[in-house]
């Protein structure tokens, strides 16, 4: 039962199908004196949300834009139990609940998601020929029946999953452990740019060619390292320090 199975021709509007080629908007600079204006989201897709009943009858449906799914395979994955991992991982959202995963899609490059942090209203044909016309045009997927009944537990743990502080939750003993562990990955990146710093200059003084590529590479991991870690080192010391 993959997640994504083609839409029965002739079958109402429904929780899980997916429209394609309709134009989302969300509110932008609400804070002006208009109270904002239309932003097109950019989104090809969308997934219904509304309940069977609404979308199959009602002229008004809620969906959520579908995006590409954003965390590309790690490297180490290269093993079955690896894959499966990363998969079943995905599948769940236990690290992201604010996204419900697609997979691919027939004729589309990639993996896909719905993003339950972006949820729109769109105008649909009532019916008649028109709705007919406006499902044959613009549904050809759904949602396997097994996922679409996930998908109501997925939009409700998106917003009643309060979450934890994102670097104040841990004890003070495995802080200390954390910010250990990260300063010594900080070191070790720190080492790996200035090996290929030193690299780009001797290239320069033989007046051969150096991949620039591997630098950028390595000093962007040890920028993003050292973004993650700062928040906690600014938990630590606070908590260290005499007045605390």
């Amino acid at each position: 039962m993959p997640i994504i199975e083609p839409a029965r021709s002739g079958a109402p509007l429904t929780q899980g199908d997916l429209l394609s080629g309709i134009a989302l908007f969300a509110t932008k600079g609400s804070w002006d004196e208009k109270g904002g204006q239309a932003s097109v989201v950019k989104s090809e897709l969308c997934l219904v949300l509304s309940r069977p009943c609404v979308a199959a009858h009602k002229k008004h449906i809620v969906v959520a834009s579908v995006a590409k799914f954003p965390d590309n395979v790690p490297k180490n994955i290269d093993s079955f139990d690896k894959v499966l991992d990363f998969l079943t991982g995905a599948r769940d959202g236990g690290s992201s609940p604010d996204v419900f995963y697609l997979g691919q899609l027939p004729g589309r490059s990639g993996r896909f998601c719905a993003r339950l942090d972006s949820f729109h209203t769109i105008e649909v044909p009532e019916v008649g020929d028109q709705r007919d016309q406006f499902l044959a045009a613009r549904r050809t997927l759904t949602l396997h029946p097994d996922f679409a009944r996930d998908l109501h537990m997925r939009v409700l743990g998106a917003f009643a999953s309060l979450g934890f502080d994102d670097h104040s939750w841990p004890s003070t003993e495995d802080l200390q452990w954390l910010v250990t562990q990260g300063q010594t990955d900080v070191a070790a990146a720190t080492l790996v740019v200035r090996q290929f710093e030193t690299q780009k200059a001797s290239r320069g003084a033989e007046g051969t060619q150096f991949k620039e590529s591997d630098l950028i590479t390595a000093q962007e991991k040890l920028d993003k390292l050292k973004e993650r870690l700062a928040p906690y080192e600014r938990e630590l010391l606070t908590r260290e320090s005499p007045s605390a």
